[in-house]
């Protein structure tokens, strides 16, 4: 039945505007009304041919100007008609089931048709009703991104942000320019109380050098990260599109293991096409690992000749470095090209379900497109021109998700049960060792192809596998159950020999304790023994994890500050982590401690500091009971000024450039870096959202050159707030910023 809902995020409801200089109110931003009465977009089913079981999930963006339509999250049966819709306030993105059954979409407000790095969103987690039941954002300033965002089997949720910082660009080459912004790309990992206990960013493993982008333009996402996954030995496979390569991140240390595509990777390509060589595959997203060991990935092919876009599946040798091709499918009736986004998934039939995000309008245009196995089309879905559907996945939701489950009445002590037969496989066998039961009594497997809700662990693991188990009794007083673990019928363990079973009572909530376990290599099995019903699933803890000496980046070494009254430090760990210890002192050797802090945070503010004087800082990281060595120690220097504006020395920008602030969203203090290409006078003030002048930053003369400002907002309240810089008539800016209060 075709439904239509109505879902407020409050948390999301104000956009930011660019202005001219002619404008009255120095503020004007996006009305979170604009759009909510218009129609949904029509879903144009091109064919139709006996397609697999399973739900369409879409997120769909009207980006004409103006908009013609409203934005959706659907629901589609398999063969295209709506089940299910909520109309969204804002932007939407990336529909998905996640691997605990979950649903969840990046929802977010933007400026232009095109989401710009530094334009904040969130993702929103849905129950199967469609009701939010959580949220998540990106910490230690750094606004959140929608090309992924994954809820791990661990309790753990893992996202990404791009993040513009101003970089001086002549000194990685010669025709980079002075004042260029640099979009760095960052993935965070956050634990089920959302404190960040991974971080990683490119521009700390991955030269600018190594781009397919030219680097002497004003703005350069270098990498491009569009897409993640979790690996089967719990390190990260990772989607760079401005590198056209797949890279393997080691989750212990943030260091790349090995790169895969474009001229600088490691991996030779067997079974490929050779016209498309060295670019097998180009501006390629939606990496994913499948239970097999292969990988599977949407190749854009803006490099084939003539480009052309694709699914592919590879196997590879990690050894060796060999990716071998074992599938592919591109559309047999023209061509397909698309230029950015899109996604291509192996259904449990062994068909594709191909989502081609932006297709150039120059060639055949599909949203989507599901194939048989034989490579046949079983279905083809087309949206209205302007409405993008980043992602469009076909997966197992309700009564298809495949559910097993199998009852023992009247189970004796000393007996064998297999709760399976020719049509259950559940994949397991009990043996009472001890049983106090009534002699009517019923014991029960149900096998849930998904993750735990909401679990916890006293430990860290590499990975939890994607399948759950709940044992349950009826007048069974007390046992002792030996339970056998077919690893024949558990494709998700796929590191048997590591492999822990946990257990906890309440399938819902809860710690899951260890239970002693033992991989039987001449049976095939893992067994162990419960003495109670519960929740059973599978992982694999951490042997040898030890906490990383942390990156620091800022203030950059030696820098003088002129500062308001507060400073920020900021770093970024190195793997994963708890928490981090900061020092700061007046002498290098850290005799006398002047401050110091235990935090999980990356940045530490300080204030107190006496001006004309010098101050060493270093970190180190926890994890666990271990303790990594302190980072190098760096120093920066206060000069006696009010003013609070740091000048750079020896920088002379090509044009006038305001950057998001950093930390953003922040909640106390900030700090606002700008550039000024010609002398003149210069003001930056803050505004609230309806355009009351709130606090004057800058209000004098400068001369031709970069400039920091730190923004100390700890006696406003909590909320969106704009900053706008005016430069002697010459240019007029303004950006958003998030104050919070966590």
């Amino acid at each position: 039945m075709k439904q239509f809902k109505y879902l407020l995020f409050t948390c999301l409801i104000v956009g930011s505007g660019h202005l001219s200089a002619q404008n009255e109110n120095p503020v004007q931003y996006y009305s979170p009304n604009s759009g909510y009465m218009l129609p949904a977009p029509s879903i144009r089913i091109d064919s139709v041919n006996d397609p697999a079981p399973g739900y369409i999930f879409m997120a769909t963006w009207d980006r004409n100007v103006p908009a013609i339509y409203g934005n959706f999250i659907f629901i589609l049966d398999k063969n295209g008609a709506i089940v299910d819709s909520v109309r969204v306030r804002g932007a939407a993105f990336d529909f998905q089931v996640q691997p605990n059954g979950l649903l969840s979409y990046a929802l977010g407000d933007f400026t232009t048709h095109v989401p710009l790095p530094g334009e904040d969103l969130r993702h929103i987690v849905l129950d199967e009703n469609l009701t939010v039941v959580d949220s998540f954002w990106m910490k230690n300033g750094y606004t959140t991104d929608f090309h992924e965002f994954k809820m791990l089997p661990n309790g753990h949720v893992m996202m990404m942000s791009y993040y513009t910082i101003p970089y001086d660009m002549s000194t990685v080459i010669d025709s980079g320019r002075t004042d260029a912004s640099l979009v760095i790309n960052i993935i965070q990992e956050q634990d089920r109380d959302k404190n960040v206990v991974f971080e990683w960013r490119n521009i700390d493993y991955i030269p600018i050098t190594d781009s397919d982008l030219d680097l002497s333009g004003s703005r350069l996402n270098y990498s491009t990260l569009n897409g993640f996954d979790i690996d089967e030995d719990g390190n990260i496979l990772a989607s760079f599109r401005n590198h056209s390569e797949i890279m393997k991140i080691s989750r212990i240390t943030g260091e790349i293991l090995w790169r895969m595509g474009s001229p600088r990777g490691e991996f030779s390509f067997v079974g490929e096409h050779k016209e498309n060589a060295p670019y097998y595959f180009a501006r390629q997203h939606n990496i994913r690992k499948r239970p097999n060991g292969n990988i599977t990935l949407f190749d854009n092919g803006a490099f084939h000749k003539p480009p052309y876009s694709r699914a592919v599946e590879y196997e590879l040798d990690e050894v060796n470095k060999v990716a071998t091709l074992v599938s592919e499918w591109r559309y047999p009736e023209g061509n397909i090209f698309s230029v950015t986004a899109g996604n291509a998934e192996l259904l449990p039939n062994g068909g594709w379900f191909i989502g081609y995000g932006v297709p150039n309008q120059q060639f055949v245009k599909r949203n989507a497109v599901e194939v048989h196995p034989d490579g046949t089309v079983a279905l083809e879905l087309s949206l209205p021109d302007g409405v993008l559907a980043y992602r469009i996945s076909k997966l197992p939701w309700k009564e298809t998700v495949n559910k097993q489950g199998f009852i023992h009445y009247e189970v004796r002590e000393r007996n064998t049960y297999s709760f399976n037969n020719d049509s259950i496989t559940t994949g397991i066998k009990i043996k009472y060792n001890t049983l106090q039961a009534a002699d009517y009594n019923e014991s029960e497997i149900l096998r849930f192809p998904y993750s735990p809700v909401r679990p916890e662990f006293s430990e860290n693991l590499i990975s939890v596998s994607t399948v759950s188990i709940i044992y349950k009794g009826l007048a069974i007083y007390s046992q002792s159950s030996e339970f056998h673990f077919d690893l024949s019928a558990f494709p998700e363990i796929r590191n048997p020999e590591n492999t822990v079973v946990y257990y906890r009572k309440d399938p819902s909530q809860g710690l899951f304790i260890s239970v002693s376990t033992m991989h039987d290599t001449v049976n095939n099995e893992l067994t162990a023994t419960l003495i109670g019903f519960g929740e059973i699933v599978f992982g694999v803890p951490y042997q040898d994890a030890v906490a990383n000496t942390p990156i620091l980046y800022e203030p950059i070494n030696q820098q003088k500050l002129i500062t308001g009254g507060t400073v920020t430090l900021r770093w970024t760990g190195k793997g994963m982590y708890n928490s981090f210890n900061v020092q700061v002192s007046d002498d290098s050797s850290f005799s006398a401690i002047l401050h110091e802090s235990n935090t999980n945070h990356s940045d530490y503010s300080i204030t107190g500091l006496t001006n004309d004087s010098e101050y060493y800082w270093r970190i180190n990281a926890v994890l666990g009971t271990h303790t990594s060595q302190w980072s190098e120690v760096w120093s920066f220097h206060l000069t006696d000024t009010t003013t609070g504006v740091v000048e750079f020395e020896n920088y002379i920008p090509h044009g006038y450039h305001l950057t998001q602030n950093f930390p953003n969203p922040f909640n106390s203090s900030t700090r606002i870096t700008y550039s000024i290409k010609e002398p003149g006078f210069v003001t930056l003030k803050i505004y609230d959202p309806i355009g009351r002048e709130i606090q004057t930053l800058v209000s004098e003369n400068q001369e031709t050159g970069s400039y920091s400002v730190e923004f100390d907002a700890h006696k406003l309240s909590a909320g969106v707030y704009f900053y706008k810089l005016e430069a002697e008539n010459q240019f007029t800016e303004i950006k958003k910023m998030v104050l919070t209060r966590e």
